[in-house]
């Protein structure tokens, strides 16, 4: 228990004592809430991979070309001064989302 509540319980005034048993109480019941409810399992991440404009190009119905001077798609990594990739990952939550 926190020393603020214990100090409330002890030296405040007793006609406070019923609000703060509220407020126990409903701290209780969030408390039983987050142990009673589903257990959150991460989920291992998925492998991404980084693909070829060649590659990513079949996926999004662009060409090769557009995919590579497209400056602003969420998917487009740069890996190297002149090296484009794409990840995997972000194009298929991309496709997801635009359909």
């Amino acid at each position: 228990m926190s020393p603020d509540f214990e100090r409330q319980i002890q030296e405040g005034p007793r006609e406070g004592l019923p609000a703060l048993l509220g407020e126990l109480a409903r701290l209780q019941g969030l408390v039983l809430a987050r142990l009673l409810g589903p257990v959150e399992t991460p989920q291992p991440e998925a492998q991404d991979r980084l693909l070829t404009a060649e590659e990513a190009a079949p996926l999004t119905g662009l060409t090769a070309r557009q995919l590579l001077t497209r400056r602003r798609l969420p998917f487009r990594r740069r890996v190297g001064h002149r090296t484009i990739r794409f990840s995997e990952r972000a194009l298929r939550a991309w496709l997801r989302r635009s359909s």
